[in-house]
């Protein structure tokens, strides 16, 4: 706050020879710029090009007032208490040694309203950082996504990181840019790296261009509807075939659902494509475990056969191994020897 407090002190004693000069296009009345300036008239025309910084100032902030860090609100703050001091400041010196007036009170007033109001504002918000600042938001405890640039990782890179990160009310633009920065590697950096290193106002800007860079929903859609078609024949008794099977599946018909914005009305195709997926055997099993057989199965259904074999063939290669291990122990029990 050192840094903060000096350049505020520094932007207060701001007032040189220059601001007193006339330049082109200033205020005058006809009847001024007829005639040599004078004092007032130079000091009529500073009280009108400060009120233009003020006013300039106060859309500046408002403009970047929600993707604006703690020390740039401070910064901005200063700036304009600064102006709006050496408006006052000139005001009081033509009332007071001239008895002269720059611009109507009804225009004073307004000036002094506006600057006011947007002062309550940045106050607000520099306590709305101040109280995140003591009471930092708690992160699920999950390992946050990471993601290279690969295509096919990008559905999931991108609903876990929105959930997690980007739909975050209580994180500030700050917090979700050191997020992102940390989750992209690879490729993916190279295309924001000109954004991450900068201001809050640049997770926004980083974000969309990282979305627009790899939310390709027809690529997508298309990828995952051939690893889909693609999957290998089901064996019922080999527990990594059925992992992968399951796995991929679930996956693929998560993601082909949601790009292509399909409702549950496709689930019986998407069912019957997985069952044409099936070895002879795995297809007899299935029969056999089919509560109405001349129906038209669900998906629901094809998924959960797929899941209780899994688990039911990883639990019996539990059962051996350990049987395995049983037996290893007795033969080298030296009681029994």
């Amino acid at each position: 706050m050192d840094a903060v407090k000096a350049y505020k002190e520094s932007q207060l004693k701001v007032e040189t020879l220059e601001e007193i000069n006339i330049p082109s296009g200033s205020k005058l009345s006809d009847s001024a710029s007829a005639r040599s300036s004078s004092p007032v008239d130079n000091l009529v025309q500073l009280v009108d090009r400060r009120a233009d910084r003020v006013r300039q100032q106060i859309g500046l902030i408002y403009e970047t007032l929600d993707s604006s860090s703690e020390i740039e609100l401070v910064k901005q703050l200063a700036i304009m208490k600064s102006h709006w001091s050496n408006v006052t400041n000139t005001l009081k010196l033509l009332e007071n040694k001239y008895d002269r007036t720059a611009f109507d009170q009804d225009e004073a007033d307004i000036l002094q309203s506006d600057v006011a109001a947007l002062e309550m504002v940045l106050q607000r918000k520099l306590e709305q950082f101040k109280s995140s600042n003591y009471a930092v938001p708690e992160l699920p405890k999950v390992d946050l996504p990471t993601f290279n640039g690969n295509a096919k990782e990008w559905p999931t890179f991108y609903e876990l990181f929105s959930e997690l990160i980007d739909s975050r009310k209580d994180l500030s633009n700050t917090r979700k840019l050191g997020y992102l920065r940390a989750c992209l590697k690879g490729e993916a950096q190279m295309v924001v790296s000109h954004l991450i290193t900068r201001s809050a106002a640049s997770y926004a800007a980083a974000w969309e261009l990282i979305c627009k860079r790899y939310e390709n929903s027809r690529k997508i859609f298309s990828q995952h509807f051939n690893k889909l078609m693609e999957l290998e024949c089901l064996l019922p008794h080999d527990e990594k075939n059925l992992g992968k099977f399951l796995d991929t599946a679930t996956e693929s018909i998560f993601i082909i659902k949601q790009k292509g914005k399909i409702g549950s009305s496709a689930d019986v195709i998407l069912a019957e494509i997985l069952l044409r997926k099936f070895s002879p055997e795995a297809l007899q099993l299935y029969e056999q475990h089919v509560k109405k057989a001349r129906a038209i199965q669900s998906l629901q259904d094809v998924l959960e056969f797929i899941e209780q074999q899994y688990n039911s063939v990883n639990a019996i290669t539990k059962n051996t191994a350990q049987l395995a291990t049983r037996k290893v122990q007795v033969r080298s029990c030296t009681f029994c020897s």
